[in-house]
C-alpha cells in the first residue's frame, strides 16, 4: 500500500465508532485498532455488569491505548453499565425536578468516577434536549425538563462534573429533539419551528455547554426545516451552526442504523442493512460529522457491517464524493479528543469499582429522596394488584419492565394483573388495593381508576404528562434509585 493509501486507511478508521457482538472484543476490532480506529461503543449486550465492563475495557486499553471507549450511559432510565440491575443514579428529569445544581454536579462526578472505574472514556451524556413535548416517545425523563434555562444550568453542571472525574462529555441531540412526537429509532421526526423559537428554546443548553468547554456534541436524526431539509445529523448547515456556536471538538452522529435515516437514502431494492449504514456514513461525513456511531450489532454480522462501511467510505473518497482533506481533519479532531482524554485522566485518579459504585448509590439515593413526590394515600399492601399500562419498548432505554415490576413484585409482594383481567381479579380479591404503572395520561388509567377509585397511580414519565389521580406517585423515571424510593414511600 502506498503512503497515501496507508494514510487514507488510517483516516477512515479514525472516524469510526463501531459496536461488536458478544462479551469479548473480536479479532476484526483488534485489527481495526492497529489501523487507527477512533473508538468502540459498548452496548448492554457487551457489558452485562460493571465488573464485566471493567474486564472488557482493561483488555481494550491495554492493547489499544489510543482507542476511545464509549457507552450510551446516561444514568436513570438509560444505562448500559448497570443494565442488569438498573442505575443507582436517577436520570436528568429527577435532577431537574430537584433543581439543585450543586447536587447535579456531585451526581455527575459520581457518575464520571464510575465510568473511570469501569474504563469508559466517553459516556454519551448529558441529554440537553428541552422536554417541551410531554408526549415525546423517546426523550421524556432523559431531559432535565421543559425550561431551557434549567436544562442549560444542569447540563453545564453535568459536563463539568464528568470532566472533573476524568471522562469526556457528549451533549445530545443537537439541535434539540425535545419537541418531537416521533421516535427517531423508528421513523424520521420533523421539527416545524421557526428560527426564533429554536434559538430561544432549543439551542441555549448547547450554547452554554459549549461555552463551558464541552468535549463532543451528538447530532440528532430529525429534520429541522429552519436549518435545512436533511436530517440534522446529515445537514451541513447544522454542522456549520455548531462551529459558529464555538464547538471545535468532534461532532458525533447518533446511531447510523436508526430507521430515521434510511427512508430517503435512495437505496434500491435488495440493499442490505449494512449497505444502508454505509450510505448514511458517507452522507454524515459529507454533512460535517467527525465521529460515526455505527449502531448496535446483535443479530448482525458485526465484521461484515464494519467492512461494508469502511469500503463505502473508501470508495466515496476515491470517487470524489468525500473530500480526503476533510476526512483527515475529522480523524485529527478525534485523535485530539483521545489525547486530551489521556491527559485529563493522568491528572485524576481512577477509583476502585466498589468505591465508585458505593458513592454513586449514596448520591443517587439522595437525589431520588428529593425528587419523588406523592399526593394522597399511596400506601400499598402485599398481594395488592400491579397493573402495568406502559406499552412497548423505549428503544433507547431497553426492555420496559426493568427494575420497577421486579422490585414491586419481589419486595413489595404485589401481584401482576393485566388491565383486561382486573375486573375479575377485583371480584375474586375484595378489599385488595391496586397500583398502576403509567408513563402518561391514557384512557386506560381512567378505566382502572373507575374500577379501583382508591388505586395508587405510579407515574414514571415527565410531570407534564401525569394523569389526574387522587393518589399519585411522581417518580420522575424508573431507574433503580427511583424505584427504591417508590418502595420506601408506598410500602416502607
Amino acid at each position: 500500500m502506498s503512503p497515501e493509501g496507508d494514510q487514507l486507511c488510517r483516516d477512515i478508521h479514525g472516524v469510526l465508532l463501531p459496536g461488536f457482538n458478544g462479551p469479548t472484543p473480536p479479532p476484526w476490532l483488534w485489527a481495526a485498532a492497529e489501523q487507527g480506529l477512533a473508538g468502540v461503543l459498548l452496548f448492554g449486550h457487551n457489558t452485562g455488569s460493571p465488573e464485566h465492563t471493567a474486564e472488557i475495557t482493561a483488555q481494550l486499553h491495554h492493547r489499544a491505548p489510543e482507542l476511545i471507549i464509549s457507552s450510551d450511559e446516561e444514568g436513570g432510565d438509560v444505562t448500559r453499565v448497570q443494565m442488569g440491575t438498573g442505575s443507582f443514579l436517577p436520570g436528568a428529569c429527577a435532577l431537574g425536578e430537584v433543581d439543585d445544581v450543586a447536587l447535579t454536579h456531585r451526581a455527575a462526578v459520581a457518575q464520571g468516577r464510575l465510568m473511570r472505574a469501569v474504563g469508559v472514556d466517553l459516556p454519551l451524556t448529558p441529554v440537553l434536549d428541552v422536554a417541551s413535548q410531554p408526549a415525546n416517545p423517546v426523550i421524556g425523563v432523559r431531559s432535565f425538563g421543559p425550561d431551557p434555562h434549567l436544562v442549560a444550568r444542569h447540563g453545564v453542571a453535568t459536563v463539568r462534573g464528568l470532566q472533573e472525574a476524568g471522562v469526556a462529555a457528549c451533549a445530545k441531540h443537537f439541535p434539540g429533539h425535545g419537541d418531537t412526537d416521533v421516535d427517531s429509532h423508528l421513523a424520521l421526526p420533523r421539527l416545524e419551528v421557526g428560527e426564533e423559537l429554536l434559538r430561544g428554546r432549543d439551542l441555549p443548553p448547547f450554547t452554554e455547554a459549549i461555552s463551558a468547554g464541552l468535549d463532543t456534541v451528538m447530532t440528532g436524526h430529525l429534520v429541522v426545516p429552519a436549518l435545512g431539509e436533511l436530517p440534522a445529523s446529515l445537514e451541513p448547515k447544522v454542522a456549520a451552526l455548531l462551529r459558529r456556536l464555538g464547538h471545535n471538538g468532534p461532532i458525533v452522529t447518533d446511531a447510523l442504523d436508526m430507521a430515521a435515516l434510511h427512508a430517503d437514502a435512495g437505496a434500491g431494492p435488495g440493499t442490505t442493512a449494512a449497505e444502508l449504514v454505509s450510505i448514511a456514513a458517507v452522507r454524515a461525513l459529507a454533512g460535517g460529522a467527525d465521529l460515526l456511531c455505527l449502531g448496535s450489532t446483535p443479530d448482525r454480522d458485526d465484521a461484515a457491517l464494519f467492512q461494508t462501511v469502511y469500503a463505502g467510505l473508501r470508495r466515496a473518497v476515491q470517487e470524489g464524493r468525500l473530500d480526503a482533506a476533510a476526512l483527515a481533519r475529522s480523524a485529527a479532531r478525534n485523535r485530539a479528543l483521545a489525547a486530551g482524554l489521556r491527559s485529563r485522566q493522568a491528572r485524576t485518579e481512577a477509583p476502585d469499582l466498589l468505591t465508585a459504585l458505593t458513592d454513586l448509590e449514596h448520591v443517587g439515593a439522595r437525589v431520588a429522596a428529593a425528587a419523588v413526590r406523592t399526593t394522597g394515600q399511596v400506601r400499598l399492601s402485599r398481594d395488592d394488584a400491579l397493573v402495568d399500562l406502559r406499552a412497548g419498548v423505549n428503544i433507547a432505554a431497553g426492555p420496559r419492565a426493568g427494575a420497577v415490576v421486579e422490585l414491586l413484585t419481589a419486595r413489595a409482594g404485589l401481584v401482576p394483573v393485566a388491565a383486561a383481567a382486573l375486573p375479575s381479579w377485583l371480584a375474586d380479591h375484595p378489599g385488595k388495593g391496586v397500583a398502576v404503572l403509567t408513563p402518561g395520561p391514557t384512557d386506560a388509567v381512567a378505566s382502572v381508576l373507575a374500577r379501583a377509585p382508591h388505586g395508587v397511580v405510579i407515574h414514571l414519565g415527565v410531570p407534564g404528562a401525569a394523569p389526574q389521580a387522587p393518589n399519585l406517585v411522581l417518580a420522575h423515571g424508573s431507574a433503580l434509585a427511583n424505584v427504591r424510593e417508590i418502595l420506601a414511600r408506598t410500602t416502607g
